[in-house]
């Protein structure tokens, strides 16, 4: 700046400069040229300066457009390449269109197949009802004919076919068992049950909710019913069953389970119950009358006052059975278990004693008799 202050103020007003001497004009020469050489660089660097800034913004502008023109690119690729490749999978595409045709007609027709089962079934079940109505309406008629036919007919009911009726037949047959009958059509009923008690049987033992462990349900109220011959033997459930009153005259009980039984004045005569499970029964006042007890087991059994003439206990289990007041004209007691067995007040003939002292291991000395009865048999045993 100094340099050109000299060179202003050796500028005359004419505008020519004025050099007093050559130092001067050297200086002034020099101060031209360094400004001369200023100017050109610093033109220089804002020529550089605009020549950079100028291909940044161009080259970010490029670099967005290319990158727009990949984008577009490479979504035209994707159309092109989707279209390019469907003629090559179009027989799979199509196979699989059939699969699922095939697939949707398939579950099609098993619904239309399901619906014409249910319709089937509903039909049949419409019948079997039908069946049964008829059968029950003839089994309540007042014709001993149709009673009969009606009998005969029901036992159809009790296969499988028929398990929805099994219950409902039972019980049916039971109530016509506590009805007055005719010797014939009682003999026909009675038939029908034997297969319906062992069929209600088997649903209990097979452990059904709705009959299991039910001491007083109605399918075991076996009372008041005339069961003349009727053949359970090998019956397992009847545990419970009430037999009061009912006639079950040489029934065939062998094999059975009649724990805890209750048989208050029921008919047995000529019973056969061999083997079978008597344990805790209470059978007070009933008639045994040459009745087969071969190896059935009557601990804890309560015969009280019952009718025991001729009734055969040989090999029994006696143990702590209670006979106090029966009568066992003719009964015999071999090879039975009469340990605490109670005999007293019984009616018999000294003949029948014989029989008692023949009991297993000398066991009716561990017995319970009258005071009378006890000389008797010890008399007896002496000879």
């Amino acid at each position: 700046m100094f340099v050109f202050s000299n060179l202003t103020n050796n500028i005359d007003s004419n505008g020519l400069c004025e050099f007093n001497n050559p130092d001067t004009m050297i200086k002034t020469i020099i101060a031209i040229l360094f400004f001369c050489l200023y100017s050109l660089v610093t033109y220089s660097q804002d020529s550089i300066s605009l020549q950079t800034n100028e291909p940044d913004s161009i080259k970010i502008y490029q670099l967005e457009k290319v990158k727009q023109e990949v984008k577009k690119l490479k979504n035209e690729n994707k159309e092109k390449t989707f279209f390019r490749i469907l003629p090559t999978y179009a027989g799979l595409i199509t196979a699989i269109v059939a699969v699922v045709g095939a697939i949707i007609s398939f579950l099609k027709y098993l619904k239309e197949k399901e619906n014409e089962n249910y319709q089937k079934m509903q039909e049949i079940k419409i019948r079997k009802e039908e069946k049964f109505d008829s059968i029950i309406k003839r089994l309540c008629s007042l014709e001993e004919s149709e009673k009969a036919s009606a009998a005969v007919s029901l036992q159809t009911f009790f296969t499988e076919d028929y398990k929805e009726f099994h219950r409902q037949a039972y019980l049916i047959l039971l109530a016509s068992l506590k009805t007055d009958l005719s010797h014939n059509i009682n003999a026909l009923i009675v038939k029908s049950f034997e297969t319906a008690l062992r069929l209600n049987v088997l649903k209990q033992e097979s452990g059904d909710p709705e009959s299991k462990d039910k001491r007083f349900n109605i399918e075991l109220d076996l009372s008041r019913i005339n069961l003349h011959k009727i053949d359970l033997q090998n019956i397992k459930g009847l545990a419970h069953a009430d037999f009061s009153f009912s006639n079950l005259q040489y029934a065939n009980l062998v094999d059975c389970s009649l724990v805890k039984c209750n048989g208050y004045k029921t008919n047995l005569k000529g019973a056969r119950l061999s083997r079978s499970n008597l344990l805790e029964g209470r059978f007070i006042k009933a008639n045994f009358e040459k009745a087969h007890f071969h190896g059935a087991n009557l601990v804890s059994a309560k015969l009280k006052n019952a009718n025991l003439k001729s009734a055969e206990f040989q090999q029994a289990l006696l143990q702590d059975a209670h006979l106090d007041g029966s009568k066992i004209y003719g009964a015999r007691f071999e090879h039975a278990n009469l340990n605490n067995t109670y005999f007293r007040n019984i009616k018999y003939h000294e003949s029948d004693l014989l029989s008692i002292l023949k009991a297993k291991d000398r066991s009716w000395e561990k017995a319970n008799f009258s005071e009378s009865t006890r000389k008797k048999l010890i008399r007896l045993s002496e000879k």
